[in-house]
């Protein structure tokens, strides 16, 4: 009984109707019930819901939500994560370089990966593309600018003019000879000699190693660098600013009854030259 008093509750009609006050005139009627009343309510929400969904999934309603990461801050994420990752693998390349550079001045072998990315290109079977001709002028200009190794065509250093100081009195032992591997001079200095800077720089490295002792590489102007290896003692470090003829360290006392050696070396753009050719003994 009382299940369907409370339908025939939700089912009775009601009028909603516009009505002139003063005149009594009905301008407008709805007749409704409870059950209509209810419907109207979930059909409004549906759409109400409809509506929010659409927003978020195809206008970029988010980005103007504060603390909400819209699609703009996701991008951006993105591109900052992907920055990120390209600088740590550019900072790993400039460290190993450096690396390299290090043990170039000490007279190791420097670590060449080149022959890992050939090996692993080959392994994923990529496609090389064909050589055209302004790669082969590429390589013959090129073999010219740098076979100071080469005996033929050796670079002509006469065409770079600059004196550089001695760095130490003493008789030339070893020539310079890239064939053979030696990349300057060699000379005996007298023991315990001060050894000089060839020009005025900046101290670049100062290090030890087994196979050339104490070494010291000075930056100079025009992209010249000496470099002095063999010393017994240094006395400048990392960063010092140095001018010509001040000392940068000194040559061993006579042991065994070995004369000292200083292996000097003088590089301009990259390139080893002939110090007997800039100084004058």
């Amino acid at each position: 009984m009382k299940q369907n008093t409370f339908l025939s509750y939700l089912a009775s009609r009601n009028k909603l109707s516009f009505q002139n006050i003063r005149t009594g005139e009905e301008y407008w009627h709805l007749f409704l019930n409870r059950l209509h009343l209810v419907g109207i309510i979930l059909g409004l929400i549906l759409i109400s819901l409809t509506a929010a969904l659409f927003l978020v999934a195809y206008t970029p309603i988010l980005d103007y939500i504060p603390g909400n990461p819209g699609e703009k801050q996701r991008q951006l994420l993105i591109t900052n994560i992907l920055k990120l990752d390209s600088l740590e693998n550019e900072i790993k390349l400039w460290g190993e370089y450096n690396d390299n550079v290090l043990l170039a001045l000490q007279g190791n072998v420097p670590k060449i990966e080149a022959a890992k990315v050939i090996e692993t290109a080959q392994t994923k079977k990529t496609t090389i593309a064909a050589r055209n001709k302004f790669d082969s002028l590429l390589r013959v200009k090129h073999s010219k600018d740098s076979t100071y190794l080469n005996n033929k065509n050796k670079m002509n250093q006469k065409e770079i003019n600059f004196e550089v100081m001695p760095p130490a009195p003493g008789m030339i032992v070893e020539t310079f000879d890239p064939t053979k591997g030696q990349l300057g001079i060699t000379i005996t200095p007298p023991a315990g000699q001060i050894i000089v800077a060839a020009l005025n720089g900046t101290v670049v490295l100062s290090t030890w190693s087994p196979k050339n002792g104490n070494t010291v590489a000075i930056q100079h102007a025009a992209n010249i660098m000496s470099i002095y290896k063999n010393l017994a003692t240094t006395s400048c470090k990392v960063g010092d600013k140095i001018n010509a003829g001040g000392p940068v360290g000194t040559a061993a006392n006579i042991a065994g009854g070995k004369q000292p050696l200083i292996q000097f070396e003088l590089w301009a753009n990259g390139v080893p030259l002939n110090p007997q050719m800039h100084i004058s003994f």
